[in-house]
């Protein structure tokens, strides 16, 4: 049995047992609630030891389970008139501020560092809790001169627990203001620009007059001249067009960009991007989440290398900044293009709905990254790349990544409980990936080659368009390639 997971659900069942024990309400029930108590702190005990031995596989019960216990208990007391609501508000009210935080750190890209960590105040917490249940059973036993003396241990441990949230919050939002204002700024300033821009006319921005009009304003402030890409072989004469600039601004969707990265003729012109597209996982890499930005006048461009992967599959090899294995590639098989409408947010939810009901989210998959092996079983997804962004805003990545250090990042979702749990599981991981949370069932590794096989054919998308399925994959840095970030 794979012991982890059973903690966790060992928690939420013994915090269950401890809420009827105590609702019984009879001496020998508190006891009873005050044993069970005691083996929910042993089960951290065992998690740590398991951790250490590596005799686990992360289970997304662990970070429910403690929140449940916690919450749910200090509830309780609150309706049972033993506690006081303000307080559990005060600690809900900071976990959502933290959450806040987070997804604001993970849309400015800012690495959230040196914040206190959630155990110590889960400690205290958990302290509060044994003083509760204590309370109880002295109050059962009519024990009054040992009541006054439990109260005055609970009064410190509501204390230092409020004034550990406090203080989480300030470091958290500190960390966050700091992180801002030392963000490393990629590459060096562009200093001369010769822009040219090729305009997709078949991306789905390009049909709305707005969108068109920005465009316009865009190359009127650069100065740059507008040339439209043939409806076929977009790509196939643009040496003769571009011979004359340095800087070749993509305007269309990711699958634009990407189709540029494929064409030897623009490997040695630094790439930027303008959206013109649905989902734009470039504009949140390039433009770094700032809306606008590109319409703002005469704003400097940076110019810096980038990393762009080889993925070698069953039918192929294609050059690519991201690509995805499993149930998140079964999304781009329903949203092809033709099938698309003006709103293209709409399109993705749309695919994703078909996807949840039509698609099994279980595959096996035997992962080599630089040699070293790892067998990943009821996996749902996998997402490799350098730009850590699917569109919308939404990550794909954890982390911050290093733009030009030859290396591949994964990050992988694999369930540790039953493969029912598979889809609602992916939609957590997703979460955590927004919030850049690295908790189960989230699994990470950083490399210079990937290799990915199964025994039987996964589907498999790059850069935004579905590729098909294949037994096999191999991924590894190919080349560099000069962007133009802001």
């Amino acid at each position: 049995m794979n012991p982890r997971p059973f903690l966790g659900l060992v928690r939420i069942i013994f915090f269950l047992a401890i809420t009827l024990l105590l609702l019984v309400g009879k001496s020998s029930t508190y006891l009873f609630a005050l044993f069970i108590f005691f083996l929910v702190i042993l089960t951290y005990g065992l998690e740590s030891f398991y951790q250490k031995k590596r005799l686990y596989l992360a289970s997304v019960l662990e970070p429910f389970s403690g929140k449940i216990l916690i919450f749910g208990l200090l509830l309780f007391f609150v309706l049972s008139g033993q506690f006081f609501w303000w307080i559990l508000s005060l600690f809900l009210l900071r976990d959502f501020f933290i959450i806040i935080l987070r997804s604001l750190a993970s849309r400015d890209d800012v690495s959230l560092r040196g914040t206190l960590s959630s155990r110590s105040l889960a400690f205290f917490q958990y302290g509060l809790i044994l003083t509760l249940i204590l309370q109880k059973i002295l109050e059962s036993l009519s024990f009054q001169t040992w009541i006054s003396r439990i109260q005055v241990l609970q009064l410190m441990f509501i204390f230092i627990a409020l004034a550990l949230a406090l203080l989480g919050i300030i470091l958290t939002l500190s960390s966050y203001l700091r992180g801002l204002s030392e963000r490393k700024k990629l590459g060096k300033r562009l200093t001369q620009e010769r822009f040219i821009i090729l305009a997709n006319k078949k991306s789905r921005g390009y049909f709305d007059g707005y969108r068109r009009r920005l465009l316009k304003r865009f190359a009127r402030k650069r100065a740059a001249l507008i040339y439209y890409l043939p409806a076929t072989s977009m790509f196939a004469k643009i040496k003769k067009i571009v011979q004359d600039f340095s800087q070749v601004i993509i305007a269309g969707g990711d699958g634009s960009f990407e189709s540029a990265l494929n064409t030897p003729a623009l490997y040695n012109k630094s790439l930027g991007f303008f959206p013109l597209g649905s989902g734009n996982a470039f504009y949140s890499y390039f433009y770094r989440g700032k809306r606008f930005e590109y319409l703002r006048s005469r704003f400097p461009f940076r110019e810096m290398d980038l990393d762009v992967l080889e993925v070698e599959w069953d039918y192929g090899k294609r050059q690519t900044l991201f690509l995805t294995v499993g149930i998140d590639a079964e999304v781009l098989r329903y949203n092809l293009p033709h099938l698309r409408t003006p709103n293209g947010f709409w399109d993705y939810l749309s695919a994703a709905w078909k996807t949840w009901w039509s698609v099994p989210a279980q595959y096996e998959w035997k992962c080599v990254v630089d040699g070293r092996t790892y067998l990943l079983k009821n996996a749902i997804a996998f997402n490799l790349g350098k730009v850590p962004y699917y569109g919308y805003g939404l990550r794909s990545l954890l982390g911050l990544t290093e733009p030009d250090d030859g290396v591949v990042e994964g990050l992988a979702t694999v369930n540790a409980h039953r493969s029912l749990l598979n889809k609602p599981v992916r939609v957590w991981a997703m979460f955590l990936t927004i919030m850049r949370m690295y908790k189960p069932p989230l699994l990470s590794w950083k490399g210079r080659e990937f290799v990915i096989s199964s025994a039987k054919p996964f589907p498999l998308q790059a850069g935004g368009e579905f590729l098909g399925y294949t037994k096999s994959l191999k991924v590894k840095v190919k080349r560099k390639q000069k962007v133009l970030v802001i």
